[in-house]
């Protein structure tokens, strides 16, 4: 199935009621999880010693602050809270340090 279509036939499930919100959003970090750890071995957007790139965090960066904004707010008023934006803050620091 294509990368982009996932999110979508997923959001299908949910509407229908077959998958939860939370299942929606553990299958996409499943997926961006698996996306992280292929892209050292596969050469895809990393910069040295398989550091992500902006090409890679900025869109992981806006799906965060889209699930945080649609299922996590309520939990977690402060979006520094939300796990996925301590995810971010971490791939950040690893960027900074391999690019120094």
């Amino acid at each position: 199935m294509a990368t982009w279509a996932l999110p979508f036939i997923l959001g299908l499930a949910v509407f229908d009621g077959s998958l939860t919100a939370t299942g929606h959003d553990v299958v996409l970090a499943a997926r961006t999880v698996g996306f992280l750890v292929a892209v050292p071995v596969g050469g895809v957007p990393a910069g040295p010693a398989g550091a992500p790139t902006p090409d890679l965090l900025t869109p992981i960066e806006q799906r965060t602050a889209g699930y945080w904004a649609c299922h996590h707010q309520q939990k977690f008023p402060r979006p520094a809270d939300y796990s996925g934006r301590r995810l971010i803050t971490a791939l950040q620091d690893v960027a900074a340090s391999a690019s120094r």
